[in-house]
């Protein structure tokens, strides 16, 4: 893996402005937890293993990388360093992040042994990291989220 990630860094050393490939890289060096600086945690993440959450619980909805946690070596990153490396767009934000997960996330899952893969990438339902929706802003006023449930706040920010 290492000379994979030296290759890929003397090739697209221009790649390492994204916030995403250097957590790939660490994830894949280390293993972590990866929050946005508008994340608040509002419970251990102790619990949660290779994960990364929905965007919105509507159908097709996409990933969304505010949160994530990943075993050291894991496979799903592997393939996102890949795809990352392989598909990167400068002029496209959103290729390279939200729309990178999904689109190996599906991928992943979809391939031979998903019930093994299950384990390498667990999609959270929206309201473990985000409990509180932009469509609904109301909720922003009100006691929104029990502790038994959520483990972070997204402040849309």
């Amino acid at each position: 893996m290492t000379a994979f990630l030296t290759a890929m860094f003397d090739s697209v050393g221009a790649y390492l402005t994204s916030n995403l490939c250097v957590s790939f890289v660490v994830f894949s060096r280390y293993g972590g937890i990866y929050l946005d600086s508008d994340i608040i945690v509002v419970k251990p993440l102790s619990s949660v293993n290779n994960s990364v959450g929905l965007e919105d619980q509507l159908a097709g909805s996409s990933l969304n990388g505010a949160v994530m946690v990943f075993r050291k070596d894991s496979p799903f990153i592997m393939e996102c360093l890949n795809e990352f490396y392989s598909t990167y767009d400068d002029t496209c934000l959103k290729c390279n992040g939200a729309d990178l997960l999904t689109r190996v996330a599906k991928k992943f899952l979809s391939k031979e042994n998903a019930s093994d893969k299950q384990l390498e990438l667990l999609v959270q339902p929206s309201f473990i990291f985000f409990p509180i929706s932009p469509h609904n802003i109301t909720r922003y006023f009100s006691k929104f989220f029990t502790s038994s449930v959520c483990f972070s706040c997204f402040l849309f920010s």
